[in-house]
């Protein structure tokens, strides 16, 4: 099987949320993991006619949900969320823009973006180790999908 060379990216996608309405989005700072799950609930139909198998329609409701995690800043960077901003927005109830996307879209890469509410934060500091932290987010409206043409 032949490698899928530039087509598989890893290690360079970045959750970017905005604390100024979309204007900018920046990095959430020291991210280690991103997990988005698209959420598209069904309708069963099913009846006599189906033949004992159960038959689906698209329902209402859709939704994005997702969780991030990593190394948690608590300095001021500028371009970066931190650890007061991403507490900020969760505990104001901010609907949030983001983007899930490369470091540097280029022709052909995908952007998944919308607006979220943070839903849960943990911010986490074992004896000896590193702190970090853990945040939920559920999408609030319409999520887009858009290939770069750079």
């Amino acid at each position: 099987m032949a490698a899928l060379t530039g087509e598989i990216i890893g290690g360079d996608l970045f959750l970017r949320l905005s604390s100024d309405g979309g204007t900018t989005h920046d990095i959430v700072g020291c991210i280690k993991g991103v997990e988005l799950t698209f959420n598209a609930p069904t309708i069963d139909v099913s009846s006599q006619s189906s033949g004992g198998y159960k038959k689906k329609k698209p329902g209402r409701g859709k939704e994005i949900t997702g969780s991030a995690n990593g190394l948690m800043r608590f300095s001021d960077v500028s371009g970066e969320i931190n650890a007061n901003d991403i507490f900020t927005l969760a505990n104001d109830g901010t609907e949030v823009p983001f983007l899930f996307q490369p470091d540097t879209p280029a022709t052909g890469d995908v952007t998944f973006g919308g607006t979220v509410l943070i839903s849960n934060l943990s911010i986490s500091a074992p004896n000896d180790a590193e702190a970090t932290y853990s945040f939920n987010f559920e999408s609030s409206g319409t999520v887009t999908v858009t290939v770069a043409s750079v």
